[in-house]
């Protein structure tokens, strides 16, 4: 059988697919902030909830946000803020827009100590305009019912919606120390150490003031000055970036079809594994080959493989992958093949779309290239 002249059928389109959608993202996303540059919030609203929505990047998201503050809607805004406090609450944009946010409720220490130093996203020659934003709902009449919802919001890690509700409890009940220490613990999530710190002394006068016990007291006063001397949290670089898939396990189905001369050949392969670090996988990989007319080229294949990805940028879904294989291929003879798979991988928020080309070095099928597509879920372990 000669299957050096094995050839890929018409799919190589699909290796453009992940780059042409970004592409037309990034169009879209032009268009969206002109929309804002010109004033037309409305406009501007419409696209970003297509383009941002499900996105994984916590700048675009806190754009997002400031859109539906732009367009008065306080509460979805807060909610934004916390999906990309979440993925990446040092990256200079969500702090930006953070800032605005929390500028536009009357939380202007802590508006003021997470902005960037003299930064502002480079696409935003002007500002807008983001006026006062009022809430959609009334604060609980009964303290203990606010402080509820507020430490509800911490349990959930949404701490920008907990930071605005714990802001407006100290302000409606600001004799009630629970407020107060809730807000400095919710303000040190995102880095806002200095005001968490003045959060906690006034904490801890309204301890004394209503007879604490000396050794709470004395914990959360030491609390208090470990936040004073707290560096000021600094931009992930790069290489810090995407920190979510060292440790998780993986599990990859996808497939393939190639033409022979004399065969019409389906592939069905598998791998199950994990990440080592957050830029390498190692797996086992189990496939099924059938079409074949000479059926001791049918069959399974076991095997083991290692594969990279790297980022195409800091803000790209998608990556640029290499792995290696080694495996056990069904064949009369000379079964064990060693295959290197260049590709791409368009993520989502659980998974990746998967794209590659194998090239055959040893084995039965030495000399081929085939093109495979198939789907990538995460689950378990990371951080």
């Amino acid at each position: 059988m000669n299957f050096k002249k094995t050839i890929m059928i018409p799919l190589s389109f699909l290796f453009l697919m992940p780059s042409i959608s970004f592409s037309q993202k990034s169009i879209e996303l032009d268009a969206a902030r002109n929309f804002i540059k010109s004033g037309s919030y409305k406009k501007s609203l419409e696209l970003y909830n297509k383009i941002a929505k499900r996105s994984p990047n916590a700048s675009l998201i806190s754009e997002y946000a400031y859109v539906l503050a732009l367009n008065g809607l306080l509460e979805p805004s807060l909610s934004q803020l916390d999906r990309a406090i979440m993925i990446d609450v040092s990256d200079k944009d969500t702090r930006y827009f953070m800032s605005k946010i929390f500028s536009a409720v009357s939380l202007n220490d802590v508006a003021t100590e997470i902005i960037p130093h003299s930064y502002t996203p480079s696409w935003l020659i002007n500002e807008a305009t983001l006026n006062k934003l009022s809430h959609e709902r009334q604060l609980s009449e009964s303290f203990m019912e606010a402080l509820d919802i507020a430490e509800g919001f911490m349990r959930q890690s949404r701490y920008a919606s907990a930071i605005d509700a714990f802001g407006r409890i100290i302000k409606k009940w600001p004799d009630e120390y629970m407020g107060y220490s809730g807000y400095a613990i919710a303000l040190e999530k995102i880095g806002a150490y200095k005001t968490a710190s003045k959060a906690v002394e006034m904490a801890v006068l309204l301890m004394k003031k209503n007879g604490k016990p000396i050794n709470i007291i004395r914990k959360f006063s030491e609390y208090g000055e470990e936040l004073k001397n707290k560096p000021p949290l600094v931009e992930k670089k790069l290489k810090d970036i995407n920190m979510a898939l060292k440790g998780k396990y993986f599990a990859f189905a996808g497939g393939n079809f190639t033409h022979t001369e004399t065969d019409s050949v389906f592939n069905i392969n598998t791998r199950l594994g994990k990440f080592i670090t957050n830029n390498f996988d190692l797996s086992l990989n189990l496939g099924f080959t059938t079409g074949y007319e000479i059926s001791d080229y049918n069959g399974l294949s076991i095997g083991v493989s290692g594969r990279l990805n790297k980022p195409i940028t800091q803000y790209s879904p998608i990556r640029l992958t290499a792995a290696a294989r080694l495996a056990l291929e069904p064949s009369p003879e000379d079964n064990f093949s060693f295959i290197l798979s260049p590709g791409l991988s368009y993520f989502t928020p659980s998974g990746s779309i998967d794209v590659f080309v194998d090239f055959n070095l040893t084995g039965p099928y030495k000399g081929t290239q085939v093109l495979s597509i198939g789907y990538t879920t995460y689950f378990g372990g990371g951080r």
